[in-house]
């Protein structure tokens, strides 16, 4: 007769299972990674999990080889498109994924432009479902982390959030040259001043013909779980322009009515509260 074995232990099944210490450890180290903001040096992710350098610089090797992690050529590292894979996995268990899912395809059969979703993470906006159009442009919707300072999406959050949850992020996107703590400040009061009087936000990417139109999806109690965009790669007239910005607030409108069985829509001025605590 067999004996079952338990996969995490070097005992059969039912004699309690030994922890694997280095497992845990290199967790520690995929989540230092995973805090950013963007690409983390070496001796940061060493001091955040308490380790020397080199044992630090042996488990990033083996996550680079896993794709968990990816180094920079400067010896930085952020996450891999492994990490990226496995999030996604585990947010398609959500319910609320295949309501934005339809959303996203029933406003690109509308509109005839690229559509996406995108939910907020320590690491800033990530994209986790994209309809793209036939006529692709240069500037065009990516799957994984999208930059707050060049995004609809990442304008939306700048404006709603904490400044506490984003500033570190606009910090490390605004560069040493211009990351002082005014900057960072001017940069998330100009993002509110366009996006809170009006409840949805704009991005231009080069010049009127090329731009991303991103509206929030509220919960009951005053949270942001999901933003639903649009991108356009052509020029547009100002009828359709409304138009489409009509069809996107309506779509976040109906989301937010079958997430949470009431429809919460229009300009807010009030700041989100903890955005880890979303919908699920």
């Amino acid at each position: 007769m067999m004996t079952e074995l338990n996969i995490l232990s070097d005992e059969p099944a039912g004699r309690g299972s030994k922890r694997i210490k280095s497992v845990e450890i290199g967790y520690r180290v995929l989540l230092a990674v995973q805090r950013g903001p963007g690409a983390v040096k070496l001796s940061e992710v060493a001091k955040r999990c308490g380790l020397s350098s080199g044992a630090a610089h042996n488990y990033l090797t083996s996550l680079v080889n896993t794709g968990l992690v990816e180094q920079e050529e400067r010896g930085r590292y952020r996450l891999g498109p492994s990490a990226f894979a496995l999030s996604l996995a585990s947010f398609r268990q959500l319910n609320g994924y295949d309501v934005m899912r339809d959303a996203a395809q029933a406003l690109h059969r509308q509109t005839g432009q690229s559509t996406a979703v995108t939910v907020w993470s320590q690491g800033g906006p990530v994209s986790v479902y994209i309809q793209r159009s036939e006529n692709v442009g240069s500037f065009e919707f990516r799957s994984g982390h999208l930059p707050m300072l060049q995004s609809g999406a990442g304008l939306l959050f700048m404006a709603y959030l904490a400044e506490h949850y984003t500033s570190e992020l606009i910090k490390a996107e605004l560069g040493e040259s211009g990351n002082s703590d005014d900057a960072i400040k001017k940069v998330i009061a100009a993002a509110r001043e366009a996006v809170l009087p009006k409840g949805y936000a704009q991005y231009n990417y080069e010049g009127p013909d090329h731009f991303a139109l991103s509206a929030p999806v509220w919960t009951e109690d005053g949270r942001i779980p999901f933003i639903l965009s649009i991108v356009v790669h052509h020029a547009v007239d100002d009828a359709t322009c409304a138009a489409w910005i009509e069809e996107l607030r309506h779509s976040a409108y109906q989301a937010s009515l079958l997430l949470n069985r009431i429809g919460s829509d229009g300009p807010r001025s009030e700041i989100c509260p903890n955005p880890f605590d979303q919908y699920a």
